[in-house]
């Protein structure tokens, strides 16, 4: 779903040059996808899932070519929408200021993810954490494995990078999902999972 490389950086903000944070998606072809997915009721109905490359462009990554995206057939009882900052509510552009005035063009780019991804979900389930610096470890974790693979994959300090830009919408937007819940959800379909450092479930 998210923009492909050419189309991600955007200068002068550090939060919007790496994909990630609202503003680097490609919302468009997002909605696509998902009413695509939506419409396989019937048997005989085909669509393609896109794929995205994490590896490309030294682990910076870039969407992967369409002729590699796998093809799938109805019908479909679930459709499992995962990413990181789903269901995050824009707030005030003081609040947003406080924490880092760079996140106030992530703010504005939020408003739109409503009406583009969200109004498609019917359930969330939602990863909660205590800390959110395990973000940093888990990236370089990922990492490591991709290069053991041989793939091509970011460096120590390029991680610590990358994930810095994650922050400060980690910082804004995280508490009130998790007291709130994102937009439009409705508490009897909507579970909270907490995760240790070791991403195992607590309790």
């Amino acid at each position: 779903m998210h923009l492909i490389i050419s189309s991600t950086e955007q200068a002068g903000n550090n939060l919007l040059e790496l994909r990630g944070n609202a503003g680097s998606h490609d919302l468009a072809f997002g909605t696509d996808t998902l009413k695509n997915l939506c419409s396989l009721t019937k048997e005989g109905t085909k669509a393609k899932i896109p794929r995205y490359d994490k590896s490309a462009y030294n682990g910076r990554g870039d969407r992967a070519e369409p002729s590699t995206w796998p093809e799938i057939e109805g019908p479909l009882e679930v459709i499992l929408l995962e990413g990181w900052m789903l269901g995050f509510k824009p707030l005030s552009s003081e609040v947003v200021k406080a924490v880092d005035p760079q996140l106030e063009a992530v703010n504005r780019n939020l408003e739109s993810y409503y009406d583009a991804w969200e109004m498609f979900i019917g359930s969330w389930i939602i990863i909660k954490v205590d800390d959110t610096q395990w973000v940093y470890e888990w990236r370089l974790q990922a990492e490591i494995a991709m290069r053991e693979d041989g793939k091509p994959g970011m460096s120590d300090e390029e991680v610590a990078d990358f994930v810095s830009r994650y922050m400060p919408a980690y910082k804004a937007y995280l508490p009130v999902l998790y007291s709130d819940g994102p937009r439009g959800s409705k508490p009897e379909h909507t579970l909270v999972v907490e995760v240790d450092e070791n991403r195992n479930p607590l309790g």
